[in-house]
């Protein structure tokens, strides 16, 4: 997977970018495997724990709405159903 070089540039040029900040690791398997990218990736100064950020596209909001209805344990595996 590759990643983007000029983030910094980027972020600096589009400033009200809206992004979403994800720090569940099983969230975050849950967005790759439903073709999401993240743009950046840190580790949280405060839990130690890794910070995955994507642009919060229409598609990122449509599956974290599934995700908040779907998913009250974080365990949800899997591509969301295509008729959705």
């Amino acid at each position: 997977m590759g990643y983007i070089v000029n983030l910094e540039e980027i972020m600096e040029e589009h400033k009200d970018l809206p992004v979403y900040s994800c720090g569940s690791i099983n969230l975050y398997k849950f967005l790759l495997i439903n073709e999401m990218m993240f743009i950046q990736k840190y580790k949280s100064k405060k839990t130690k724990k890794n910070i995955w950020v994507f642009v919060k596209t229409k598609k990122l909001q449509e599956l974290l709405k599934y995700w908040t209805e779907n998913n009250p344990n974080g365990k949800l595996k899997g591509e969301v159903p295509k008729n959705e």
